[in-house]
């Protein structure tokens, strides 16, 4: 009983286990991004491999340039930094690295900016605790002219007059 259950969970991770994140063989030129989506303005880490050596890897987003960085000067051509996100709409968008005539790419996903506040509704929230404030005044006005009337007619009541 116990085989056939580890037999069964053995086939589904082989079965349902997806992709590794990495966007790039190891040994082949390509770079991985880290976050893979973000806002305007956040830093975006880069790392890579098979640059040559000691050469520039320019960073693009539909032909904007967005970053540079310089391969090591070994073998391997590898690179690493951080890259700023422009200033774009949201959508999905190709990060492309170029260094001499090795081309690279990748995605990056642009989130739409939360402003956080409320739509103005052209209500004032105040108004509403000024008219609370004075109906609880008159209130207190007319509670303190009842009482002192009632006062008066009882003062007038025992006086005899």
């Amino acid at each position: 009983m116990i085989r056939r259950i580890l037999l069964l969970a053995t086939l589904l991770v082989a079965f349902t286990a997806g992709p590794a994140l990495a966007q790039y063989v190891p040994g082949q030129p390509g770079f991985i991004i880290d976050p893979t989506e973000g806002y305007p303005g956040d830093s975006i880490s880069v790392s890579g491999q098979g640059c040559p050596p000691a050469s520039t890897v320019v960073f693009t987003i539909d032909g904007q340039v967005i970053g540079e960085l310089i391969a090591s000067n070994d073998p391997d051509g590898t690179f690493t930094g951080t890259l700023i996100a422009p200033d774009l709409p949201p959508g999905t968008y190709t990060i492309v690295a170029t260094c001499g005539q090795i081309v690279m790419s990748n995605s990056f996903t642009m989130l739409a900016i939360e402003t956080g506040s409320l739509p103005i509704t052209g209500s004032d929230p105040f108004q509403i605790a000024r008219w609370g404030l004075l109906l609880v005044a008159a209130g207190g006005l007319l509670l303190i002219g009842v009482r002192g009337t009632r006062s008066s007619s009882r003062a007038h009541a025992r006086s005899g007059s």
